[in-house]
């Protein structure tokens, strides 16, 4: 591990200058056996990372917010259970949650059974933080252009066909009559998708 990690954030344009002083800046750190991790970085890279990688955003979250902010996850089932971690949240002094069941599409057997997991783990918890439940980001412009990126990146690798198939978990037929969004949640991503 390093000793300290250094983000230099550089104009657009970087010049001789720049980079020499970026490179006295670890010298002098390394003159004091520091063990130094770096990263040399433009503003617009930084937002393009911070974007597509959860780890980056994260940590910029946390820079900007230090001390105030934890992400963790938990599972609906099996290790790393949700109520075990909300607890945990809860003993480190987290007042304030979000909960994002990471389904695009809302469905009352994936999307409602996090909640319903979530109000088991709050009828239980003396204290209740203040909760934000995000209930589908299915057209979020953020994730369109993701799963378009993920799209482009196969065709770049693998070449384009003809078509793009899409496909989405299945769910009854009873649950869509019965007012479940899934199905119509599921057709406004591919149309968004697909323009």
């Amino acid at each position: 591990g390093s000793d300290i990690d250094l983000l230099f954030v550089l104009p657009a344009r970087q010049t001789e200058r720049v980079r020499n002083m970026v490179e006295f800046i670890l010298y002098c750190l390394w003159d004091t056996r520091q063990k130094v991790g770096h990263a040399t970085r433009s503003i617009d890279e930084c937002i393009r990372l911070a974007k597509s990688d959860n780890t980056i955003l994260t940590a910029i979250l946390e820079a900007r917010y230090p001390g105030r902010l934890v992400v963790d996850w938990a599972m609906r089932y099996g290790a790393r259970a949700m109520g075990e971690r909300l607890s945990a949240l809860r003993a480190a002094g987290c007042d304030r949650l979000v909960v994002v069941p990471l389904y695009p599409q809302y469905a009352a057997s994936t999307t409602a059974s996090t909640s319903d997991a979530l109000g088991t783990w709050l009828a239980r918890t003396r204290h209740q933080p203040d909760v934000r439940f995000i209930k589908h980001f299915h057209r979020d412009p953020r994730y369109i252009a993701a799963l378009a990126a993920r799209v482009q990146a196969h065709w770049q690798a693998q070449g384009r066909s003809e078509l793009l198939v899409m496909s989405f978990h299945g769910v009854p037929r009873r649950s869509l009559d019965l007012g479940d969004p899934y199905h119509c949640e599921c057709y406004v991503t591919a149309r968004l998708l697909a323009e």
